[in-house]
C-alpha cells in the first residue's frame, strides 16, 4: 500500500500511479468511469486538473485499504463515485457511498477505509 506522503511526492513530481494509461484532455471532455481501475491492494491516483488555484484527482482504493489519519492545508470537498467505506471527518464517521459528497475545511483531521473498491474525486482549492 502505498503511503500518503508517497502518493504526494508522486503527485508533486508529476508521476501518476494512473488510473488510466490516459491522461484527461486539457480542454474538451472525457469518460470519468472509464479511468476507475481498482489495484489488488492501495490506492491509484490520477490528478485530473490542476492549477495554482484548485487540484481535482481521481482516487481509486482497493477493498480492505486504509488512508491513515492525515490533514491538507487546502479546504475541498470528496465526491464519491462508487463503492463503500468510511470517511472519518474530525472524528466523526461519514458512509462512503455512490453520490455522497463530503465537504472539509482546511487542516481538517480525516482519514478513510475502503470497505469494498471505491472511486472518489478530491477536489483541492485556495
Amino acid at each position: 500500500m502505498k503511503s500518503i506522503k508517497q502518493m504526494k511526492k508522486n503527485l508533486s513530481a508529476g508521476n501518476f500511479l494512473g488510473c488510466s494509461k490516459e491522461k484527461p484532455p486539457k480542454e474538451g471532455s472525457f469518460q470519468l468511469l472509464n479511468m476507475i481501475e481498482y489495484p489488488k491492494e492501495g490506492v491509484l491516483s490520477k490528478d485530473i486538473f490542476k492549477n495554482k488555484k484548485s487540484n481535482v484527482t481521481l482516487f481509486c482504493m482497493a477493498k480492505d485499504t486504509d488512508i491513515s489519519e492525515h490533514t491538507s492545508t487546502r479546504e475541498g470537498f470528496v465526491y464519491v463515485i462508487e463503492g463503500k467505506g468510511i470517511f472519518n471527518l474530525k472524528g466523526k464517521p461519514i458512509e462512503m457511498k455512490e453520490g455522497v459528497f463530503i465537504s472539509m475545511e482546511e487542516n481538517a483531521i480525516h482519514s478513510l477505509k475502503a470497505e469494498e473498491n471505491t472511486s472518489f474525486l478530491l477536489f483541492l482549492f485556495s
